[in-house]
């Protein structure tokens, strides 16, 4: 557990050092529940940046409304998807970057695709290691009001629902929070979580 603090801490510093990045700034995990999923969702809380996640089995077209609805400005993504991103690279309208886990997945089309677009491509552990090679940063206390939990849900063939925030997240005793979810605004129901 140690080792896997002191990378989150690693990644985090690393990430505060991205110009495009800043306290409140919105990236997406656009991966497989995993390892590195976790690693990078953690290093991000630690900065105060919003986490949204597409699942990985939405095609081009969920991945492109969920990246520009959320307006992401950095993607963490599983190799395996670069292709998925290339083909939307050109109508991502605030993206700046894409953090690829694995350096093998590194070489290819899709990542000179990204770049065309004006996209930077780099590995996790390039932006690990800048972290690790700096003071470490920790981002101020969080906003104690209002708790916020960003739920992103998409209908992928009518793209019917976007749910972009859960408000009054209350926490409960038995280790589950009851929460208020609304759509532009107007009260949508709850869920237990």
């Amino acid at each position: 557990y140690g080792e896997y603090y002191g990378r989150i801490n690693n990644l985090g510093s690393g990430l505060a050092k991205l110009p495009e990045l800043s306290k409140g700034s919105t990236v997406i995990i656009y991966a497989e529940t995993q390892k590195l999923w976790m690693l990078s969702a953690f290093a991000a809380w630690r900065q105060g940046y919003v986490v949204g996640t597409i699942y990985a089995t939405l095609g081009a077209d969920g991945a492109e409304f969920g990246i520009n609805q959320s307006g992401a400005k950095m993607v963490f993504a599983d190799g395996k998807l670069l292709k998925v991103l290339a083909s939307i690279a050109s109508k991502l309208t605030q993206c700046k970057r894409v953090m690829v886990f694995k350096a093998e997945d590194m070489d290819g089309p899709a990542v000179a695709q990204l770049k065309e677009a004006g996209i930077e491509v780099t590995t996790l552990a390039e932006i690990e290691e800048s972290g690790a090679n700096a003071p470490q940063v920790v981002i101020a206390d969080p906003d104690p009001d209002p708790l916020f939990v960003l739920l992103h849900l998409v209908d992928p063939l009518s793209r019917a629902l976007t749910c972009t925030g859960a408000h009054a997240v209350e926490p409960r005793g038995d280790r589950r929070a009851h929460v208020h979810i609304r759509h532009d605004g107007q009260p949508q129901g709850c869920a237990h979580l």
